[in-house]
Protein backbone atom coordinates (compact mmCIF):
# COMPACT_ATOMS: atom_id res chain seq x y z
CA UNK A 1 0.00 0.00 0.00
CA UNK A 2 2.94 2.36 1.27
CA UNK A 3 4.58 1.82 -2.75
CA UNK A 4 0.68 2.58 -4.26
CA UNK A 5 0.54 5.91 -2.56
CA UNK A 6 4.07 6.56 -3.50
CA UNK A 7 4.30 6.25 -6.62
CA UNK A 8 0.81 7.95 -6.98
CA UNK A 9 2.21 10.98 -5.26
CA UNK A 10 5.18 10.82 -7.32
CA UNK A 11 2.82 10.48 -10.62
CA UNK A 12 0.92 13.19 -9.26
CA UNK A 13 3.61 16.06 -8.25
CA UNK A 14 5.41 14.89 -12.05
CA UNK A 15 1.67 15.77 -13.86
CA UNK A 16 1.44 19.21 -11.43
CA UNK A 17 5.22 20.14 -12.15
CA UNK A 18 4.45 19.96 -16.04
CA UNK A 19 1.60 21.85 -16.19
CA UNK A 20 3.04 24.69 -13.96
CA UNK A 21 5.71 24.79 -16.60
CA UNK A 22 3.35 25.02 -19.41
CA UNK A 23 1.29 28.17 -17.81
CA UNK A 24 4.46 29.72 -16.91
CA UNK A 25 5.82 29.58 -20.10
CA UNK A 26 2.75 30.78 -21.92
CA UNK A 27 2.68 34.09 -19.67
CA UNK A 28 5.86 34.81 -20.59
CA UNK A 29 5.28 34.58 -24.03
CA UNK A 30 2.01 37.08 -24.11
CA UNK A 31 4.50 40.23 -22.88
CA UNK A 32 3.93 43.72 -24.50
CA UNK A 33 7.18 44.71 -25.51
CA UNK A 34 5.03 48.04 -25.83
CA UNK A 35 2.40 50.16 -23.40
CA UNK A 36 0.87 52.82 -24.84
CA UNK A 37 -1.75 54.60 -22.23
CA UNK A 38 -3.64 57.44 -24.28
CA UNK A 39 -5.17 59.73 -21.96
CA UNK A 40 -7.17 62.92 -21.66
CA UNK A 41 -5.82 66.13 -20.50
CA UNK A 42 -7.04 65.73 -17.35
CA UNK A 43 -4.85 62.06 -17.05
CA UNK A 44 -7.96 59.86 -16.90
CA UNK A 45 -7.99 56.63 -19.95
CA UNK A 46 -9.08 58.18 -23.13
CA UNK A 47 -11.81 56.22 -24.48
CA UNK A 48 -12.83 56.22 -27.86
CA UNK A 49 -14.57 53.17 -30.15
CA UNK A 50 -11.89 52.31 -32.98
CA UNK A 51 -9.76 55.17 -32.53
CA UNK A 52 -7.48 55.35 -35.41
CA UNK A 53 -3.81 55.44 -34.57
CA UNK A 54 -0.90 55.33 -36.88
CA UNK A 55 2.99 53.88 -36.18
CA UNK A 56 5.27 56.20 -38.65
CA UNK A 57 8.55 55.21 -39.30
CA UNK A 58 10.47 57.78 -41.49
CA UNK A 59 7.67 58.92 -44.24
CA UNK A 60 5.58 55.53 -44.32
CA UNK A 61 2.63 55.42 -41.62
CA UNK A 62 0.98 52.57 -40.73
CA UNK A 63 -2.79 53.04 -39.86
CA UNK A 64 -3.65 50.35 -37.34
CA UNK A 65 -7.25 50.68 -37.35
CA UNK A 66 -7.01 48.93 -40.58
CA UNK A 67 -5.69 45.91 -38.97
CA UNK A 68 -8.50 46.36 -36.34
CA UNK A 69 -5.91 46.99 -33.65
CA UNK A 70 -7.63 49.53 -31.31
CA UNK A 71 -7.07 50.82 -28.02
CA UNK A 72 -8.72 49.05 -25.21
CA UNK A 73 -9.50 51.11 -22.42
CA UNK A 74 -7.15 53.50 -23.12
CA UNK A 75 -4.30 51.32 -23.66
CA UNK A 76 -2.68 49.82 -26.71
CA UNK A 77 -0.45 46.91 -26.25
CA UNK A 78 2.27 45.69 -28.54
CA UNK A 79 4.79 43.15 -28.82
CA UNK A 80 7.85 43.81 -31.09
CA UNK A 81 7.06 40.55 -33.28
CA UNK A 82 4.03 42.90 -33.68
CA UNK A 83 5.71 46.30 -34.94
CA UNK A 84 8.07 44.23 -37.01
CA UNK A 85 4.79 42.72 -38.61
CA UNK A 86 2.93 46.46 -39.25
CA UNK A 87 6.52 47.53 -40.38
CA UNK A 88 7.13 45.08 -42.65
CA UNK A 89 10.47 44.65 -41.24
CA UNK A 90 12.78 41.66 -41.21
CA UNK A 91 14.33 43.22 -38.04
CA UNK A 92 13.63 44.68 -34.73
CA UNK A 93 11.74 48.33 -35.60
CA UNK A 94 12.45 50.24 -31.98
CA UNK A 95 12.27 53.57 -32.84
CA UNK A 96 8.67 54.80 -34.64
CA UNK A 97 6.57 57.90 -34.02
CA UNK A 98 3.29 56.89 -32.51
CA UNK A 99 0.44 59.08 -33.61
CA UNK A 100 -3.41 59.34 -32.06
CA UNK A 101 -5.48 60.68 -34.87
CA UNK A 102 -9.19 62.50 -34.77
CA UNK A 103 -9.65 61.78 -31.36
CA UNK A 104 -13.05 63.13 -30.48
CA UNK A 105 -13.08 66.12 -28.38
CA UNK A 106 -9.51 67.38 -29.21
CA UNK A 107 -8.35 69.45 -32.05
CA UNK A 108 -4.80 68.37 -32.53
CA UNK A 109 -3.80 64.72 -32.75
CA UNK A 110 -0.90 63.34 -30.65
CA UNK A 111 2.62 61.92 -31.77
CA UNK A 112 5.55 61.60 -29.74
CA UNK A 113 9.12 59.69 -30.54
CA UNK A 114 9.30 55.84 -29.09
CA UNK A 115 12.70 55.00 -28.56
CA UNK A 116 12.42 51.45 -27.84
CA UNK A 117 10.37 48.79 -25.58
CA UNK A 118 9.13 50.42 -22.55
CA UNK A 119 5.47 52.09 -21.46
CA UNK A 120 4.48 55.16 -22.81
CA UNK A 121 1.89 57.94 -22.32
CA UNK A 122 0.69 60.01 -24.81
CA UNK A 123 -1.96 63.13 -23.32
CA UNK A 124 -4.20 64.43 -25.52
CA UNK A 125 -4.90 68.15 -25.30
CA UNK A 126 -6.70 71.13 -27.27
Amino acid sequence: MKKLFKKLSITLLTVCTIIACAFAVSACNKSADYTIYIQNADGTAFVQENLTTQICVGNTCNDLSLLEIFPENGKLELSQEKINEICGSQTDVTEFSFHVVNAQGYAYDCEFLIKGKGEYTCKLYN
